[in-house]
């Protein structure tokens, strides 16, 4: 047995119980067993429930779902240019000739 908690029994914690949990999310106590012991994955219906219940984020719960927040640098400098080029291109357009194109 892990000594480490999951962020699903940080939730079950938060909320008193598997049966609390479950309510305050709207599904059964068996499902939440469920999850813990069977799947040990939470599903992805639950886990804004969860979050919202008990304040444990979604990317702890589903991280594959749910990626960090906080953006790669990569990512973000690959974002910027594209909204950079996109906008040149959209100012760069002549209005008059997209209204001609659609007639």
């Amino acid at each position: 047995m892990s000594c480490v908690e999951t962020p699903l029994e940080a939730a079950v914690r938060i909320a008193g119980s598997q049966a609390e949990l479950a309510r305050r999310c709207d599904t059964s106590q068996p499902r939440i067993w469920q999850c813990l012991n069977r799947n040990r994955i939470v599903p992805a219906d639950l886990v804004l429930p969860i979050e919202r219940a008990t304040g444990v984020s979604r990317h702890h719960l589903r991280p594959d779902l749910y990626p960090s927040s906080e953006l790669s640098p990569t990512l973000e400098r690959t974002i910027t240019v594209q909204l950079s080029r996109k906008q040149s291109f959209d100012s760069a357009v002549n209005p008059s000739s997209i209204q001609g194109a659609a007639s």
